[in-house]
């Protein structure tokens, strides 16, 4: 909801300005400082912690090279809003496990962790969710319940939040219940497809009721059958329409489980070949009608940084994974497992948040890298943690 009035608000004063694109720059200027800011926070934390001068070059090489945060840091999407708030987040909780006695971090906490729900919806089942785990983490009594006072306090900020500004500016959600429910529609959606002849006609009916459009289906994305589900019918019977997705993933399993693989397939195949990643970039006018024309200022950096998204980088071997979300996600799975293994349940407390939110990007609509972006800045927390003793 955040973003969405931000969005709107900045274009609005573009317009006033006398273009939309002016609203949409000042929007790219402070995304831009928040990535920023978030980096350098982060920075600052390596350098509080004693980190050796060489790590701490080599992190600000890293955040200036790395392919994704040059082009996400001048688009629209809230995922890379939501990154620089969560890269703080996750810091302020390193700050607090540091020095469970300096309850100032967690007024860091707060504030960041309300932010970072305020722009992306998923991050409240992260923060609620996650946050409870977390809990394990910290040692004293006083700790954890400063600490669940904090998760709570940010949930229900952001819950008030919405729910005022909704009232305020009369927002309607036309798709809250077919973004929710993007799996379970790719489930039944691909059952009815493979075995619509041979279902009981009744159990066929009441998924068409639903999903009209199964026959759309697409293994890798959710949005063509998803885009034309009835959002009235799965608002007012949703228990109904969660009964029918367990009925038709127990009644044909295996089209349930490879619907589920196919559509998460990005997130775990490494050598996926999915819609991981956006074709290109271009710089459209928001009034849309005119083309913003492109103007290098660097020509020369177009030999490192080729269209994003091109095969050219992809297929480097290596470099190439940097481009899928594999990496990243088996890098948190991997170290979930070690943690475990090593019966570090304090470290693997402080994973509990981007472990949950990464859950929440298994149930999105795709398998897209902008959606663990937030979770990709924050893995040098956990390479730096992964060499101190605490």
């Amino acid at each position: 909801m955040g973003h969405f009035l931000l969005v709107g608000g900045l274009h609005r004063i573009g317009v006033f300005l006398g273009s939309g694109s002016i609203g949409m720059c000042i929007y790219t200027l402070l995304q831009m400082l928040l990535l920023s800011g978030a980096f350098a926070y982060f920075y600052l934390y390596l350098r509080q912690m004693g980190i050796s001068k060489k790590i701490r070059i080599l992190y600000i090489l890293l955040v200036i090279l790395f392919p994704m945060n040059a082009p996400f840091s001048i688009t629209v999407i809230k995922d890379v809003m939501a990154a620089g708030f969560f890269l703080v987040v996750v810091t302020f909780l390193f700050q607090f496990y540091q020095n469970q006695n300096c309850f100032s971090y967690l007024v860091g906490f707060v504030l960041a962790g309300y932010c970072f729900c305020m722009v992306r919806n998923n991050a409240m089942y992260a923060v609620a969710l996650g946050g409870l785990f977390a809990t394990f983490a910290f040692r004293s009594r006083k700790s954890k319940i400063a600490w669940i006072v904090s998760v709570i306090a940010i949930c229900l900020l952001s819950v008030l939040s919405n729910q005022f500004l909704i009232k305020k500016f009369h927002v309607r959600n036309d798709t809250k219940y077919r973004e929710t429910f993007s799996l379970p529609i790719q489930v039944m959606a691909r059952t009815v497809t493979k075995h619509g002849e041979e279902m009981p006609q009744s159990m066929r009916e009441e998924i068409l009721s639903y999903i009209p459009d199964a026959e759309s289906y697409s293994p890798y994305i959710a949005d063509p059958v998803k885009n034309t589900a009835n959002e009235g019918k799965l608002q007012s019977n949703t228990l109904d329409f969660l009964k029918l997705f367990v009925k038709t993933s127990v009644t044909y399993p295996n089209e349930a489980l490879t619907a589920m693989v196919s559509i998460t397939e990005g997130y775990w195949y490494p050598f996926y070949q999915g819609a991981y990643v956006f074709s290109g970039f271009g710089y459209m006018d928001w009034n849309y009608k005119d083309t913003i024309p492109r103007k290098d200022l660097c020509p020369i950096a177009n030999y490192f940084y080729v269209p994003y998204g091109s095969p050219n980088y992809i297929d480097l071997p290596g470099i190439g994974f940097l481009f899928r979300g594999t990496a990243y996600v088996w890098f948190y799975l991997l170290l979930a497992l070690w943690l475990t293994y090593c019966k570090k349940w304090r470290s693997l407390g402080l994973l509990a948040i981007p472990l949950v939110y990464l859950l929440t990007c298994f149930a999105a609509p795709a398998a897209m890298l902008r959606y663990i972006y937030p979770v990709i800045v924050c893995i040098p927390c956990y390479f730096v943690s992964i060499g101190e003793k605490s």
